[in-house]
């Protein structure tokens, strides 16, 4: 009896032991709670990346990783790793404060022994990559995935920055940001790109595409060619020319000294005259109405314009790819299409032809040439197309969107929003200081650095110019309701209440939020609202494969992200995270054990 108690007693304890280490294996966990990314380009093309990663451990670990791909476009080598400014040793002790490099059969893994528990670590990372950066004829292209979606953890709080081989004009990189719609990027001085993310998900990527000057890169490579001939025959022809120059360059000289001279006493009254002109154009053409400053706070939608007006309104008569996809949307609500989900990431829209016939008066002419063109012009079948023909045949979606864009302009105009007096005062403005910055340009090379005075007069004349330009009493109450709205529905949190809201407000906070750039975060929250008040039937014109509100979101992603994708060229682009890309040099993953 006693043994089979021992026995028992073993078994029980066990058992208990078993489950004790399983909780805590589950408990343990850890977080990339923030990343901060430093690249300094070089003239070869080579990257200097320096990452700092910091995470949040939750029980305890003894390890974290950092892995780099063996085959791809780049290659890295020259590992350190530091943590606090101090560097710690390469050692196969595995001891914690060391770091080891692992050559697997796919990838090099940085191993950073640790010894953490219950706290939050960041460890520097630094490492060289190559191939990442391309010398082409025309421009040099750097297309690199800062994050990869090798990481099996979301990555939170996230700043990189990109800085060229030498200061850059300004305007200078053209880049582009993949991976995240909620990714912000800008251009800072000489060139240097920053990129700022609140989180990305699991298996997520974030990348940088950019066309840089090539000269920006004078050590790369280039395409090899015979040129020592022509070299040698073009120096020998401008050894004779400067012996004849010499003498030439003096009596050169001796007239650009009095022209500089000359410059100089011209400088300050051209300046002068340059400012005086702009303070007479403003005063003439912007007699800005007179508005209440205080802006009254409010959830409810403004006067019900169309979405694509709306979208001109917000953004100062631009039309962008958000003002024909919340048309769409708006015409589906009204009846005149069906959007249905299917598999494999695509939709179908189908027009209702006998509802189109019936009520085609009621349209205006830029919705209605956006129906003719989508079912009828566009697609094999009529009154149907899906999202991947619609991506097939993006070059003609990007010759159609300009022509559409001055039918949206036409019927936005007859709402006078916008004073056009006060439009031909700009473009005068626009006009004489782009004549007078090319003239004082040129002034300068003949009178020498004096003449940057009223040249950069000039400048703020042209930028000051746009600032004529401005809305009609009508149009600055419209302005400022509807960003009142935006304002509101972008911080709201719709999931915090168990208030219904009624299908004309889910409707329209969606076709709305759309034309006014409102992005993937504002759909999730109200979708997740919709969700859990069990509102789904309110949105009737989307058609799911899937029932349920995380089909809803993904199905008008789609429709967003391929419809702006098509139109990127038409559009311009600036600002914002895109879906899309992937093809960028891939910088691995990594987390920790």
């Amino acid at each position: 009896m006693i043994r089979h108690n021992t026995l028992f007693v073993k078994l029980i304890s066990a058992i208990l032991l078993t489950g004790f280490i399983s909780f805590h294996s589950h408990a343990r966990s850890f977080t990339m709670s923030a990343l901060e990314v430093n690249i300094q380009l070089q003239e070869d093309g080579t990257m200097l990346v320096e990452e700092h990663r910091e995470f949040t451990f939750k029980g305890k670990f003894s390890e974290v990783f950092r892995s780099f791909p063996l085959e791809g476009k780049a290659t890295f080598s020259n590992f350190r790793v530091l943590e606090n400014g101090e560097p710690y040793p390469l050692s196969d002790s595995e001891s914690p404060g060391t770091y080891m490099i692992d050559e697997k059969q796919n990838n090099v893994e940085v191993r950073i022994f640790v010894d953490a528990v219950d706290t939050t670590r960041t460890f520097t990372i630094q490492f060289e990559a190559k191939g990442a950066v391309e010398r082409y004829e025309d421009a040099v292209l750097l297309y690199y995935q800062i994050i990869s979606d090798e990481w099996t953890q979301p990555i939170f709080d996230i700043r990189a920055q990109i800085i060229p081989p030498s200061p850059l004009p300004e305007g200078e990189p053209a880049h582009w940001v993949h991976g995240s719609f909620e990714a912000v990027s800008s251009i800072k001085e000489n060139g240097r790109v920053e990129i700022e993310l609140e989180q990305l998900p699991s298996h997520s990527y974030l990348e940088i595409r950019a066309l840089y000057p090539m000269e920006a890169f004078s050590l790369m490579p280039v395409v090899p060619g015979l040129i020592r001939d022509e070299v040698l025959a073009e120096t020998s022809r401008l050894v004779e020319e400067a012996n004849q120059r010499r003498t030439e360059a003096i009596e050169k000289e001796r007239r650009m000294e009095e022209r500089f001279q000359l410059g100089r006493q011209m400088a300050i009254p051209l300046a002068l005259l340059v400012l005086l002109f702009w303070v007479w154009l403003y005063r003439k053409y912007h007699k800005k109405p007179f508005i209440r400053d205080k802006e009254e706070k409010f959830s409810q939608l403004p006067d019900k314009d169309l979405p694509a007006l709306v979208s001109y309104l917000y953004f100062q008569t631009s039309i962008v790819a958000n003002a024909l996809v919340s048309t769409l949307f708006h015409l589906a609500y009204r009846g005149f299409i069906t959007i249905r989900d299917e598999e494999k990431n695509n939709a179908l829209l189908s027009l209702n032809r006998k509802y189109y016939e019936e009520k085609q008066e009621e349209l205006k002419a830029f919705e209605k040439k956006l129906l003719d063109f989508l079912f009828v012009d566009l697609p094999p079948i009529q009154d149907q197309v899906s999202l991947k023909y619609i991506k097939k045949k993006s070059s003609r979606m990007q010759s159609f969107f300009p022509k559409w864009k001055k039918l949206v302009v036409e019927e936005a105009k007859k709402k006078e929003w916008y004073n056009e007096e006060s439009k031909k005062g700009r473009n005068a403005g626009l006009i004489v200081s782009f004549i007078l910055f090319f003239a004082f340009g040129v002034s300068v090379a003949l009178f020498g650095p004096w003449m940057l005075i009223p040249l950069g007069m000039t400048f703020a004349f042209l930028i000051g110019s746009f600032f004529i330009y401005h809305r009609t009493a009508k149009g600055e109450i419209a302005y400022r309701q509807w960003k009142n709205l935006r304002k509101h529905l972008k911080k709201k949190e719709f999931f915090s209440t168990t208030k219904k809201i009624d299908e004309t407000s889910i409707n329209e906070y969606l076709i709305y939020g759309t034309a006014l750039a409102l992005g993937s975060g504002f759909n999730k929250r109200l979708f997740n609202h919709v969700e859990h008040t069990g509102n789904q039937a309110y949105i009737y014109w989307i058609i799911l494969h899937q029932a349920n509100m995380n089909s809803f979101g993904k199905t008008v992603n789609k429709i967003i992200t391929t419809t702006g994708t098509t139109m990127s060229s038409s559009t311009g682009a600036g600002g914002g995270g895109t879906m899309g890309g992937g093809g960028g040099a891939a910088s691995g993953g990594g987390g920790a054990r």
